[in-house]
Order: structure tokens, then C-alpha cells, then sequence
């Protein structure tokens, strides 16, 4: 059943407030309810954790227009670890449903963040005045909710939310941090990024917003159809966003440097970050950095076709276990 706008606007106003105290059973929800409707079409709640949880997580002290943010949290049956998943521009939970089932069959907790305008959170056109603001985010959710989570504390960004999660570790005023970072196609500055430059200055004051070119971001034939019927995604790219992105660029080479190990996962095909400069300042930051390339990858390599994709979740799995108890699970398993 496909998901509707109305489902969508409906579901917003009926989503409580995010709590473990109750977990989310699919099969209790009235079967022509907006949640109901949702699940369906993302089936986040069949997957293989002995607890999945839902709402919205209030944060007025960073989010003054919005003031809350969607949040999906599984736990994992043998937890040893928790991974917070901070999703790109324009993605939101469902679309990872296969990544998030394989870290669960790994027996990582998983925690996913839909920032504002993104997903079910509340916002326009994915629309944010800083990106130091996503950072400010998850900070103020961990530190609201991380003593339920079983340590260690890992970080999962793909693109924008590899940005995320840079900001959040690199927050001087933030608690616990991750400890280990995995990063997927990350975003420093887009491609082609004098194009982008140009575009932010055309825009200037005269228009909020200008239409969003969705290109193949896959070899996978299905998802592209799914990205192209997704109606949680806007259509429209933000002019305060790529304002935001323009400060976040010119501020990236003053941050500090940090020992806490990362892993960089980048398709080589990939036309949406430029991605050679994008290792190149992370190296700058990072003194444990490493990259695994997938020749001929595209941009959204965590829902790229199954012959990338089984290796990219064995990878990113094997590194954020790497010093935890072993599992017997595979990608594999997970995609099935």
C-alpha cells in the first residue's frame, strides 16, 4: 500500500512523544490508521529487535522554530553496542530499513534522528540555518536518552549526516561523544562545487527555494523508483540550506583534530559529493582515518544494487564490532 501526503500529515499530528517506557506493536494499530499506513509502507517494525520505539523528541533549547525532531530507536536482542544513524539530505528512516536490519542481526541498537523538514520531523523544504544545529541535536537527545543505550557509543553518518555527526564530536560543550565513526559518501563540499557556489549566489534573497534534479543515486533500478514515488521526500532544495552549507564549508578547516577512529565508505561512480576533495579535508581532522573505495559505486551506496551492497554492510559492520564480541550473522542474512 502506497503512503499518501494525507497519511503523512496525519501521522505528524497524532505522534506522541518519544519514550522507551513503550515499545511499538504494528500488529495492535488499527489497520486504516496513518501509523498503520506508514509502517506498511516502511516496515520498521518488523525488524529483528526486541523492541522498537517511535516519536518525537522536543529540543526547544536548539530547534526555536520546529522545537522536535522525528526519532525511531531499536534494541537489538543481545545488545553490544548502540549505533545513532544520522541519515542525508532528503532521506529519512524507511529508506534504510535493510541496513539498520543487518546492525541489528550484528546486535547494534540502532538510533535514527529525522532532521528537521526531513522524514516525519517538522521543518520546510529540509530547510536549516546551521549545521552546526544537526550536531547540537543529537547531543542534546544522548544526553537526554544515552544512559538507557548499552555502550559503546558508534556514529553511522551517510552524506549530510556524516556532517552531523562531525559537528556533534567536534561540539566543545557536547558529553560522550562517539567513539568509533563510519562515514558513507560523506559530505564536505557537493559536486560540482563552483556550480553549487554559483547557484547559492543566483538565489540570493530573491527565492526561498528552487526545484530539486534527482538523479540515479543507484544501480538499483528499485530503489530509484522508490526515491522517485517517496513522498516524505521534498522536492525542493532550500536556499537557507545551501546557505548553511556555504558557512559549514568555510568554517570545516578551522575545526580541531580528532584521534577517535573513522572509516570513510565511498563509491567511486558518485557525482553528488566531491568526494576526493572530501577525504582530503577529513584527513586533516582525523589522525585514524582510513578509506575503502567500491569502484563504480554511486552516491547512496547503503541501498546500492545487492552486488555492492552485501560487501558495504560486512565492512561497515566488521569495523564498528572491531574490539566487541564476534556474531555469527552476515549480510546475507539480513537481505534476504
Amino acid at each position: 500500500m502506497l503512503l499518501t501526503v494525507n497519511d503523512v500529515a496525519a501521522l505528524k499530528g497524532q505522534l506522541g512523544g518519544f519514550t522507551l517506557s513503550k515499545r511499538l506493536e504494528a500488529a495492535l494499530l488499527p489497520q486504516d490508521s496513518p501509523l498503520a499506513n506508514y509502517l506498511r509502507a516502511w516496515p520498521l517494525a518488523s525488524l529483528p529487535a526486541q523492541a522498537y520505539h517511535l516519536g518525537y523528541f522536543e529540543a526547544p533549547n536548539v530547534l526555536t522554530q520546529w522545537r522536535k525532531v522525528a526519532v525511531h530507536a531499536w534494541r537489538a536482542q543481545q545488545p553490544r553496542a548502540t549505533v545513532c544513524f544520522a541519515p542525508g539530505l532528503f532521506d529519512h528512516a524507511g529508506l534504510f530499513v535493510p541496513f539498520f536490519g543487518h546492525l541489528l542481526q550484528q546486535q547494534f541498537n540502532v538510533i535514527c534522528l529525522e532532521m528537521p523538514g526531513h522524514g516525519l520531523s517538522p521543518g520546510v523544504d529540509c530547510a536549516i540555518e546551521r549545521f552546526e544545529i544537526y550536531g547540537a541535536i543529537w547531543q542534546a537527545f544522548w544526553n537526554a536518552h544515552g544512559q538507557h543505550f548499552e555502550g559503546p557509543l558508534l556514529g553511522v553518518g551517510q552524506s549530510t549526516g556524516c556532517a552531523a555527526l562531525t559537528a556533534w564530536l567536534f561540539n566543545p560543550t557536547a558529553g560522550e561523544k562517539p567513539h568509533r565513526l563510519a562515514y558513507v559518501a560523506p559530505l564536505v563540499r557537493p559536486y560540482p562545487w563552483w556550480k553549487v557556489r554559483l547557484l547559492t549566489w543566483l538565489l540570493g534573497g530573491l527565492l526561498a527555494r528552487v526545484k530539486r534534479h534527482s538523479p540515479a543515486h543507484s544501480h538499483s533500478l528499485e530503489f530509484n523508483g522508490l526515491m522517485q514515488q517517496d513522498v516524505l521526500q521534498s522536492r525542493y532544495l532550500s536556499a537557507l540550506w545551501a546557505k548553511a552549507l556555504l558557512r559549514w564549508v568555510a568554517h570545516f578547516s578551522e575545526l580541531s583534530h580528532s584521534a577517535v577512529p573513522l572509516a570513510v565508505f565511498q563509491g567511486t561512480g558518485d557525482r553528488v559529493v566531491d568526494w576526493r576533495f572530501n577525504l582530503k579535508a577529513l584527513q586533516q581532522h582525523f589522525s585514524a582515518m582510513h578509506s575503502v573505495f567500491f569502484s563504480g559505486a554511486y552516491h547512496h551506496l547503503l541501498n546500492e544494487s545487492l552486488v555492492y551492497r552485501m560487501d558495504v554492510y560486512e565492512q561497515i559492520s566488521a569495523f564498528l564490532g572491531q574490539g566487541l564480541g564476534k556474531t555469527t550473522a552476515t549480510a546475507k542474512d539480513s537481505l534476504k
